[in-house]
């Protein structure tokens, strides 16, 4: 009996990784995902088959989105066999859905090459952008493809709104024309400057699927909590319920006044929250401590957030400036920036004149001569 008890004790997670590896399927997370499954569904309804993107800021639940779709249309292993001109048999893994990430500085080719990958072709690393989407074309035809989706679709858009590359929107729509594949974009809110240079791309992409950060909601004269403050105080409830170490008496999250400093950090956003979670039961593990006590969620906001204190003036809502304050609004790093604008004084010419401006000056310097 006591070796059972040992081996039983040596399997249980750490109370860091049961936390980090829990996710809760809230109501708006399980929203978006039924969306998007609805729009899935119609692929075979219509001429053109749906081409979306779906937003958020980071940490909303995005990638826990990919991977749950990616887990309703499976990869299945040697399931396709396709008779070659040659006679010969092809056997291929069957790929309803694949998935990729969009990497830093994006090139269409390089974008071209990462489907390749995920698809199996064992020439992925070589060719240009007409072969590759050839091979691309043939290949998912080969795995019975019917959606791509590519993460961080908003590195292909600087912060000032600029289009780095004009060719990866048009590989995208090439792909869908081609194939009649399904393309689904991940990102934030930014991607959504992907298609603005082109009408005909912004055409098959011009549905948004916003994935929204949680509400805490006014309060009103009835004194009726709104439903999307429930819908938080559920989600701290059942982090409370299925997280390894406890609450301390005096952590009730199921008290407005508790459940706000927590909202308060958050913003709403289930990635930061669970940031907190995460470095508190750190010093909680470190300290020897079997729950997670206010002291302990003061610590963990001064260590987990101190850059956001500096850049969204945040105060920690375990110390002693804090007055229920109204959360602070997200600092939403994923939209458009205006770019800074140069002043100079009137009647003065700029510093840095355009290259035809100077081509003329030369010019009209020789024509004088």
């Amino acid at each position: 009996m006591s070796q059972e008890v040992a081996v039983s004790e040596q399997t249980a997670p750490s109370p860091l990784k049961q936390l980090d590896g829990l996710f809760i399927e809230h109501p708006a997370f399980m929203n978006t995902l039924s969306n998007i499954l609805f729009e899935l569904s119609l692929q075979d309804e219509l001429a053109e088959p749906p081409c979306f993107y779906v937003t958020g800021p980071t940490g909303i639940g995005k990638s826990t989105l990919i991977a749950s779709l990616l887990e309703h249309y499976p990869r299945v292993v040697d399931d396709v066999r396709t008779v070659m001109p040659d006679g010969t048999v092809r056997v291929s893994d069957r790929v309803p859905m694949v998935s990729t990430t969009m990497r830093p500085q994006p090139t269409a080719n390089g974008l071209l090459r990462s489907m390749l990958k995920e698809l199996g072709d064992q020439g992925w690393k070589s060719g240009e952008r007409e072969e590759l989407q050839n091979r691309l074309a043939l290949q998912a035809r080969a795995c019975k493809t019917r959606t791509i989706i590519v993460d961080e679709a908003q590195r292909a858009v600087d912060r000032d709104g600029v289009l780095r590359r004009y060719d990866i929107a048009e590989v995208l729509r090439d792909i869908n024309e081609s194939t009649g594949i399904t393309i689904i974009l991940f990102g934030m809110g930014r991607t959504r400057h992907l298609f603005d240079h082109d009408s005909q791309i912004w055409r098959r992409f011009e549905d948004e699927i916003v994935v929204p950060p949680f509400e805490w909601g006014e309060d009103n004269e009835s004194g009726v909590v709104p439903e999307c403050r429930q819908c938080f105080i559920g989600l701290l409830v059942t982090y409370r319920d299925q997280m390894a170490l406890p609450f301390a008496a005096s952590v009730d999250v199921e008290d407005q006044d508790v459940a706000m400093r927590f909202f308060y950090v958050s913003r709403g956003v289930v990635g930061l929250l669970k940031k907190l979670l995460l470095r508190a039961v750190k010093i909680a593990l470190r300290q020897q401590s079997g729950e997670i006590t206010e002291a302990i969620l003061n610590e963990a906001f001064d260590r987990a957030f101190h850059k956001d204190v500096k850049a969204e003036a945040l105060v920690n809502p375990w110390g002693p400036l804090w007055n229920r304050q109204v959360p602070a609004p997200l600092l939403h790093r994923d939209e458009i920036v205006k770019p800074k604008r140069r002043t100079r004084k009137p009647g003065t010419r700029s510093n840095r004149s355009r290259k035809s401006d100077r081509r003329a000056e030369v010019l009209q310097a020789l024509t004088l001569r």
